[in-house]
């Protein structure tokens, strides 16, 4: 959920235009209502999108992704490291 609340929603619909129907189902189940209409409404009512475009975005919320992750990964760590 941190990361489709860290992805802008147009790039969001953008990137899903590319993908599977399950991973449509799983975003669609974590976002709000009013956010999923809004990509569903992007989706069907945007402008044609570039392949090379929506690769593009699709790797920028990868990267997000893995910022979130070595975040989170970090401060585990860091929790671990503290004395007690």
């Amino acid at each position: 959920q941190q990361v489709l609340r860290e992805t802008d929603t147009q790039d969001l619909a953008i990137a899903m235009r590319g993908a599977n129907e399950r991973t449509h189902e799983r975003i669609f189940a974590n976002l709000s209502e009013r956010i999923g209409e809004k990509v569903k409404e992007y989706m069907a009512h945007g402008t044609a999108t570039e392949p090379s475009m929506i690769e593009e975005i699709q790797r920028n919320i990868v990267c997000t992704v893995r910022q979130i992750q070595q975040a989170r990964f970090t401060m585990d760590r860091a929790d671990h490291d503290l004395p007690v």
